[in-house]
């Protein structure tokens, strides 16, 4: 009789302090957030690890992906809000802003820090599920205050991304200047290299692209020998990027703080370089809808489904047209 009511005695002491799966969950995100506040990123992460990853946890995918932020070197409010007010709200000034937003600039495709905030950003981006990554898909599965949340801090790191992505391989100087020379040693004047159709390289010679003129005057890492394979997935990068921050922007009412700057503004301005993008595609030599079609892939396995021709179409009348080039 003595040893079982010691066995149940112990039952019912484990059973008490033993965590609920919910009181787990809450125990890691607050450790993750206690690592975050003095910057230990790698334990934070590790904390968030400890319970399986919570896909119906707003509060949880949140944390998760300021964890992996950080191990990128991301400060949200050094890196996002802190540098929000030089956007340049203008179809020729917004990727340039966007690169000395991202100051100092990347030395190496693909570098640690690099991949680790695209991590986070696929995490808030995926959060709401389907096969095309949307911000009015995380207000649906969050709810509008939780899944703005995570529209907010995503678009706060795609800028960011998207301005690092645009200062290595657009190669721009400290006022964003495509091919002004960057730190990144490299003496292009044009994103990639366009020799998958002709018609592209005729739209080169007719569009007021500066130095960008030819096919061949592209990124070293967007170009041969770097493998096919590769440059479609740092091409796709760029448009994703560029896709989920306009899809972002058109789904979330901003605020009018003054600290956001021209960030309101934004939404149109990209919807603006679309509808001419496409305007100027429909009057190419090759007549497709390159751009259309591309303008609503936000998904990276999507976007690398796409020909290599549609891609290089949609870099020259997107990303080349919009700069302010040497």
């Amino acid at each position: 009789m003595s040893k079982l009511f010691l066995l149940l005695f112990s039952v019912l002491i484990f059973s008490s302090c033993a965590k609920t799966d919910e009181e787990a969950i809450d125990s890691a995100i607050q450790e993750a957030k206690y690592h975050l506040s003095v910057n230990d990123c790698s334990s934070a992460l590790s904390a968030l690890q400890e319970v399986d990853f919570q896909t119906d946890n707003a509060f949880y995918i949140g944390v998760y992906a300021s964890a992996q932020a950080c191990g990128g070197g991301y400060d949200i409010l050094g890196d996002g809000r802190g540098k929000i007010a030089t956007l340049d709200a203008t179809s020729g000034g917004l990727f340039g802003s966007l690169a000395v937003m991202s100051l100092p600039v990347e030395t190496s495709a693909d570098s640690t820090n690099y991949v680790a905030i695209l991590a986070a950003i696929n995490t808030l981006l995926e959060a709401g599920g389907g096969a095309q990554p949307s911000a009015a898909n995380r207000i649906t599965e969050f709810g509008t205050r939780k899944g703005t949340d995570l529209n907010m801090q995503a678009l706060f790191l795609v800028m960011i991304e998207l301005g690092k992505f645009v200062a290595y391989y657009a190669n721009t100087d400290a006022a964003g200047i495509k091919g002004g020379g960057s730190t990144n040693a490299d003496t292009n004047v044009c994103f990639g290299e366009y020799t998958f159709d002709a018609d592209v390289n005729t739209q080169l010679g007719l569009s007021a692209l500066g130095n960008c003129n030819n096919a061949t005057s592209g990124h070293t890492d967007l170009k041969s020998p770097v493998a096919a394979a590769t440059i479609k997935t740092r091409l796709c990068e760029g448009i994703v990027l560029f896709n989920n921050f306009l899809d972002i922007l058109d789904n979330i009412t901003l605020s009018s703080n003054s600290s956001l700057g021209d960030l309101s503004s934004v939404g149109t301005v990209l919807n603006g370089i679309f509808t001419l993008a496409a305007t100027a595609e429909a009057s190419a030599s090759w007549g497709g809808s390159a751009v259309t079609t591309i303008q609503s892939i936000t998904s990276q396995t999507t976007c690398e489904a796409q020909s290599d021709a549609d891609l290089q179409r949609y870099y020259v009348l997107i990303m080349e047209s919009n700069m302010t080039s040497t």
